[in-house]
C-alpha cells in the first residue's frame, strides 16, 4: 500500500508539473505594465522603446483578443518612427529571467490600426544591445486581432539576463500600412494583449525526499501551510489529481484554505528543480 501511494504521489506530481505552464503574463486588466502572472525567479519588466507611447484601452473591440475576462483591457502603443526612418527600433520590450526554465515560448495578441506598420520583428538579446532576429511577422489587415507565437529554444539558454522586444520593420525603402488601402503614419497604433511566456521545466524536476520546505496541518477543516522561501509554488490536489487550489510564492509566508470535504489530498511543493509531496488526510 505504501509503495502504491508513493507511486501515485509521484505520478500526480509529474502530471501536474509536466504541462507547460504560463510563467509570465500581461493581460493589462489592471491597467498596469506589471505582469498579471509572474512565477519565474524574478519579476519581469515591460517597457516602451524607440520613442513610442501608450495608453490602456479596450481589448474587446473588433472581435476582441483571446482574453476571456469581462474587463479585457489592452496596451495601445503609438508614436512610431516617421516614414523610412529607424526600422527595428520602436515598440515594446521585456526584460525577463529564464533561470530553470526550459522549452520557453513567447506569444501575444496584436491589433493594428489601418495606418500602422504591417511588419513586426521579434528580437532577442542577452545584453540589451546586441539583438538577434527571432521571427518576422506580417499583419495582413488593419483593425483585426491576430495571435502570434514563437519558440525561444534556440535563443534563451536559461540565464537570468534576457531581453525580448517586438518592433516595427519594413521591407524595401519604407513602412507599409496594415491596410493596403491606407497610408502608413507614425500615429498608427498597435494594440497588444495577452503577452505570455510559457515554459516546461519538467526534465529538471526530480522528487526530493529529505526535509520539506513547508509545514502543513489541518484543524476544523482548515488547511494551514507555512511555506519557506525556497518554495516557488504549491498545489493542493484531490485523489484524482484535480487541482483544488494553488499558490505562487517567492517568500516565506503563511497560507490557508478550506478543504471541500473529508478525504485524502496531496500537497505538492516546487522549487524549480525539485518537488516534494505530502499526503493530507482529513
Amino acid at each position: 500500500m505504501r509503495y502504491l501511494l508513493c507511486t501515485l504521489l509521484i505520478a500526480v506530481a509529474v502530471a501536474v508539473y509536466g504541462q507547460q505552464e504560463t510563467v509570465y503574463l500581461w493581460n493589462f486588466n489592471a491597467e498596469s505594465l506589471t505582469p498579471s502572472v509572474s512565477s519565474g525567479a524574478t519579476t519581469p519588466t515591460l517597457s516602451l522603446v524607440g520613442g513610442t507611447s501608450s495608453t490602456f484601452v479596450s481589448g474587446g473591440v473588433n472581435g476582441g483578443s483571446t482574453d476571456s475576462s469581462e474587463t479585457n483591457r489592452a496596451l495601445n502603443t503609438t508614436n512610431y518612427p516617421e516614414s523610412m526612418m529607424a526600422p527595428r527600433t520602436a515598440g515594446i520590450q521585456i526584460a525577463f529571467d529564464a533561470t530553470q526554465l526550459q522549452n520557453l515560448s513567447f506569444s501575444f495578441d496584436v491589433r493594428a490600426s489601418n495606418t500602422a506598420a504591417n511588419q513586426l520583428q521579434v528580437q532577442y538579446s542577452t545584453n540589451n544591445q546586441d539583438w538577434q532576429n527571432v521571427t518576422a511577422l506580417t499583419i495582413d489587415s488593419g483593425t483585426t486581432w491576430r495571435s502570434f507565437s514563437t519558440p525561444l529554444n534556440n535563443f534563451v539558454s536559461g540565464s537570468s539576463d534576457n531581453f525580448i522586444r517586438v518592433v516595427t520593420d519594413f521591407s524595401g525603402n519604407d513602412y507599409a500600412p496594415a491596410n493596403s488601402n491606407s497610408n502608413y503614419g507614425p500615429g498608427g497604433t498597435l494594440r497588444y494583449d495577452m503577452i505570455r511566456f510559457a515554459a516546461d521545466p519538467v526534465s529538471s524536476i526530480q522528487e526530493k525526499k529529505d526535509q520539506p520546505w513547508f509545514v502543513a496541518s489541518v484543524e476544523n477543516n482548515i488547511l494551514r501551510i507555512s511555506a519557506g522561501n525556497r518554495v516557488t509554488s504549491l498545489k493542493l490536489m484531490d485523489i484524482t489529481g484535480a487541482i483544488i487550489t494553488q499558490w505562487d510564492t517567492k517568500q516565506q509566508q503563511a497560507l490557508q484554505t478550506t478543504l471541500p470535504a473529508s478525504g485524502m489530498y496531496f500537497l505538492i511543493a516546487l522549487d524549480g528543480t525539485h518537488f516534494y509531496t505530502q499526503k493530507i488526510s482529513h
